[in-house]
């Protein structure tokens, strides 16, 4: 396991520490909704959720080494790219191979930077809407898959070519 899938691992340990004895952490944490961010090379959180059953959900910004292996990732999670991207092939292959509750969408405008704080200093303001749509659709989905809520979708008009599972 590479370091980066030992850190997840090692905060949702730390997180159980906490929650089961620290003195302002104890009892606060709901270890039954977690749910994880994967931008970028954060792809490879996608084994950790496979792995590890603490992890209930999943979201990827424009993510690369996502854990592609035979089987499908069986737990929900939503994909976003942007219009222009490097990993798009890889993610479809991941998308392709999910079971249940899988989101595949686009984002008109973004930019791999776009889900960062670059969107608020140096990519304004171009990338202002961009990013509101994606922090939408993360809004979305973690409210649905983690709180059990049903909110409507996103009507961002940058999010367009979703495809669901």
């Amino acid at each position: 396991m590479s370091g980066r899938l030992k850190d997840l691992t090692f905060l949702l340990d730390e997180t159980e520490r906490l929650n089961a004895g620290d003195s302002f952490f104890m009892g606060r944490l709901d270890l039954n909704r977690i749910g994880v961010y994967g931008l970028s090379y954060g792809g490879m959180v996608s084994e950790t959720c496979r792995r590890d059953a603490r992890v209930r959900c999943a979201v990827f910004w424009d993510p690369t080494s996502l854990a592609i292996n035979g089987t499908g990732l069986p737990k929900p999670f939503l994909t976003a790219l942007g219009d222009s991207n490097f990993f798009e092939s890889e993610n479809q292959a991941f998308f392709a191979k999910a079971t249940t509750n899988a989101y595949y969408l686009k984002i008109r405008n973004a930019q791999h930077l776009t889900a960062t704080d670059f969107a608020w200093t140096t990519l304004t303001p171009s990338a202002r809407d961009p990013a509101l749509a994606i922090n939408a659709c993360s809004v979305w989905f973690f409210a649905t898959y983690l709180k059990g809520e049903t909110p409507p979708f996103p009507g961002n008009p940058e999010i367009h070519d979703v495809q669901k599972k």
